[in-house]
């Protein structure tokens, strides 16, 4: 397979690292995981927030992201891809 291909896989999905691959593989047992597992938050996933104008935040609401100002929750963009708003949305306005 080509490399374009290659990477084509690995965006959609359909790619399966070969396990003999994987040094750290899971071996099946629990008995040595304790605690609670970190939740994911945008940090946790690389996004730096701190990039965010004043008074605005972004959190994760399971896999999805929500966008607030001064605390409350303004914009919704969802996994699916659709975008939820609390006011109206202006399209092909002048900024």
């Amino acid at each position: 397979m080509t490399r374009a291909r290659d990477l084509a896989d690995i965006v959609s999905g359909n790619f399966a690292v070969p396990s003999g691959s994987l040094s750290n593989s899971f071996d099946g047992q629990y008995s040595s995981l304790t605690g609670t597992p970190a939740a994911t938050t945008l940090t946790s996933l690389g996004i730096d927030t701190r990039v965010l104008p004043t008074g605005w935040s972004a959190a994760l609401s399971g896999t999805d992201m929500v966008l607030s100002h001064s605390g409350t929750s303004k914009v919704k963009i969802a996994s699916d891809g659709s975008v939820l708003a609390t006011d109206d949305v202006t399209a092909f306005g002048s900024i």
